[in-house]
C-alpha cells in the first residue's frame, strides 16, 4: 500500500454521470484484478474523506478508474482537470483466485452490471492473454449504463450485453443470458463465475452458480473511510457458506472485496 500523488493525464466524461480517469504516478506499483483505490482530489478541504474505487486498468506507472458520479466526493472528482493532482492510496483488497480457469480449464463467465464492470476488466484481460475460455455478460439499466463496453469488446472474447429498457443488446437481466448458456453449455471443465454489480445482481448470480454447481466470487463494494482495517465501516455479514449461526463479519476493504459468493449473507 502507498500513499501517493497522480497527475490528471486525462477526466473525461463517456456518458450520463460516468466519467473515465486516468493518473500517472511518480513510481511503479503493482496492481492486482480486482484491487481498488482510495481517491481524493489534492486540496479538497470537504468532503475529507477519500473515495473507494475499483482499479479498472494499470500500467506500471499509470491507473485508470472508470466512476459513477453519487454524491458530493466523486462530483468533485468530474472537476481535476489535465494537470492536476489527486491524492490516491493503493493498491488495496485481495484479487481474484483463478487456479480453476487457468490450471484446471474450466470456463470464466464475467458478469458486469453497470459501474461494477470497471471491478472485472483487468481480469478479463489477464485471463484472454493467458488463452481462457472467457465469456462476458455485460448488463446495465440503459445503453448509458455500459461503461467501457468497448473495451471488453476489444479483448476479443464474446460479450453478451443486456439493458433493462432493451436500448442496447437484450432487453432484461444480465442473469437470463447467464442462466441460460450455463443451461445449454457450462463448458466442457464446468465454468467458474466472477461478478461486480448491484447487491441483487451479485445474489442471483450467487444463486445460479449454486444451481449449476459452479464456482462463483463476487466483488464487493462498500463504504468506507480509510480503505485498510481501521474505520471498520465497510463490514458485511458472512457464514462461511453455512448460512446458519454463529454469523461473522468481515471487512470489504482488507479481506475482501472479493469473497465466494457463497459465504455472503444476501
Amino acid at each position: 500500500m502507498k500513499d501517493l500523488v497522480g497527475t490528471v493525464e486525462f477526466n473525461r466524461q463517456l456518458a450520463p454521470r460516468y466519467f473515465h480517469i486516468r493518473l500517472r504516478l511518480p513510481e511503479a506499483v503493482g496492481v492486482l484484478s480486482g484491487q481498488f483505490a482510495m481517491l481524493r482530489p489534492q486540496g479538497l478541504v470537504e468532503p475529507i474523506l477519500r473515495r473507494a474505487l475499483a482499479i479498472h486498468r494499470a500500467d506500471a506507472d499509470a491507473v485508470e478508474f472508470i466512476y459513477l458520479v453519487l454524491g458530493r466526493g466523486l462530483e468533485a472528482l468530474t472537476r481535476v482537470r489535465e494537470g492536476e493532482n489527486v491524492d490516491v492510496l493503493l493498491p488495496l483488497g485481495n484479487t481474484y483466485p483463478t487456479d480453476a480457469v487457468t490450471l484446471e480449464g474450466r470456463r470464466a463467465l464475467l458478469v458486469a452490471g453497470g459501474v461494477g464492470s470497471p471491478a472485472l476488466f483487468m481480469l478479463a484481460g489477464d485471463l484472454v492473454a493467458k488463452g481462457a475460455d472467457v465469456r462476458v455478460y455485460f448488463g446495465g439499466r440503459t445503453k448509458f449504463d455500459l461503461p467501457a463496453l468497448d473495451e471488453f469488446e476489444a479483448l476479443g472474447c464474446p460479450v453478451t450485453v443486456t439493458t433493462d429498457d432493451g436500448s442496447a443488446g437484450e432487453r432484461g437481466f444480465v442473469t437470463a443470458p447467464l442462466e441460460r448458456d450455463l443451461v445449454a453449455d457450462a463448458g466442457p471443465n464446468g465454468s467458474v463465475i466472477y461478478t461486480c454489480g448491484p447487491w441483487p445482481m451479485m445474489a442471483r448470480v450467487g444463486a445460479i452458480a449454486a444451481e449449476r454447481g459452479a464456482r462463483c466470487f463476487v466483488s464487493l463494494e462498500a463504504s468506507m473511510a480509510c480503505g485498510f482495517g481501521i474505520c471498520v465501516a465497510c463490514v458485511v455479514e458472512v457464514c462461511e457458506g453455512s448460512f446458519a449461526p454463529p454469523f461473522k463479519y468481515q471487512k470489504v476493504c482488507t479481506e475482501g472485496p472479493v469473497f465466494p459468493a457463497e459465504a455472503i449473507v444476501w
